[in-house]
């Protein structure tokens, strides 16, 4: 029997207690959302009272409502973990959540930048009110595969110029702790050295003339003295321009992993420079080849087979590439 009878609200304010111990808090704030909802269904009902027929039933109005598989499966993902600490913690003694299956979600199919997009989605960035600034920015993920928020919480003392390398960190003191584990150093590209060292240059000048109070990278474009929360208004405003509505600022650090990728660096040292304990989400979610790349891996591959020799004899000495 339980230790403890509680409501699942209850249940709620004790595993987000624990949760934003170890996790960001804007995936704090992200799954805190989403609990409302379940919490508006069965927060009143014990934990040991709601069955799983219930839960089926709720995915299913969701499903019905026009939630995407992926959502509704993020709902059970969610209260699978509730249920798992509830279980640790001696409020429960199953799981009923396991009992409803996930409902197939099939990812969609994604394309990296070609380099003739991504040059031109610089050159609209660097029109933009932020300018300079964003373009580095851009670049720091094009070239390290730092996370967009990764970024935007360097700080000068981060980049070593002179043993070339970038040290991703947690700073928690800040408001954003990592990922775990997500501790990483990355070797600095040549091309990023040159721009960020261009950008530090310029850096110094914009709290006119007097020594700035942070050592941010990247700065807010209207109150130097503070450190940059993003470039929503001006990213948008460049794809825009460019042509290209979908892109993500997270596209750029797929274009990152698929660009190693295809200039056959190893998958080990890649997954470390994006701070991956596994394969799995370079494997599943990362990697996109350009056709043109495609199309050249296939010139490559040599294949001795007979070939027919158009009067429906095959001709045994022929060989297709």
């Amino acid at each position: 029997k339980p230790v403890r009878r509680m409501k699942l609200s209850e249940l709620c304010d004790l595993y987000f207690e624990d949760y934003a111990k170890t996790k960001p808090p804007r995936s704090v704030r992200r799954e805190r959302y989403r609990a409302n909802r379940l919490c508006r269904q069965f927060g009143e009902q014990f934990v040991d009272q709601i069955t799983g027929d219930q839960i089926g039933r709720y995915v299913e109005r969701r499903a019905q409502g026009g939630i995407s598989p992926r959502g509704t499966n993020l709902d059970l993902v969610l209260l699978r973990n509730i249920y798992r600490f509830a279980i640790a913690k001696g409020f429960a003694v199953d799981n009923p959540a396991k009992q409803v299956p996930y409902k197939p979600c099939k990812r969609k199919e994604l394309s990296i930048l070609t380099p003739e997009e991504f040059a031109r989605f610089i050159e609209e960035a660097g029109k933009t009110r932020t300018g300079q600034q964003m373009v580095i920015w851009l670049w720091v993920q094009a070239l390290a595969g730092t996370r967009p928020s990764e970024s935007l919480f360097l700080e000068w003392e981060d980049l070593d110029f002179q043993r070339e390398t970038i040290l991703i960190r947690e700073k928690p003191e800040y408001g954003n702790p990592l990922k775990k584990d997500a501790s990483r150093v990355i070797e600095m590209h040549p091309r990023l050295k040159e721009l960020l060292s261009a950008w530090r240059e310029q850096w110094a000048k914009l709290c006119d003339g007097k020594s700035p109070p942070h050592q941010w990278v990247f700065v807010h474009p209207a109150h130097p003295a503070r450190r940059s929360d993003g470039f929503r208004t001006a990213f948008r405003h460049a794809r825009t321009k460019a042509g290209l509505p979908k892109l993500r600022p997270y596209d750029l650090r797929h274009l990152f992993c698929s660009f190693a990728l295809m200039n056959k660096i190893d998958k080990d040292v890649i997954r470390r420079w994006m701070g991956h304990k596994s394969f799995q989400m370079i494997d599943q979610i990362y990697t996109h080849f350009l056709a043109d790349y495609r199309r050249g891996e296939m010139a490559k591959m040599q294949i001795a087979l007979p070939t027919n020799n158009g009067n429906g004899q095959a001709n045994p000495s022929s060989q297709a590439a």
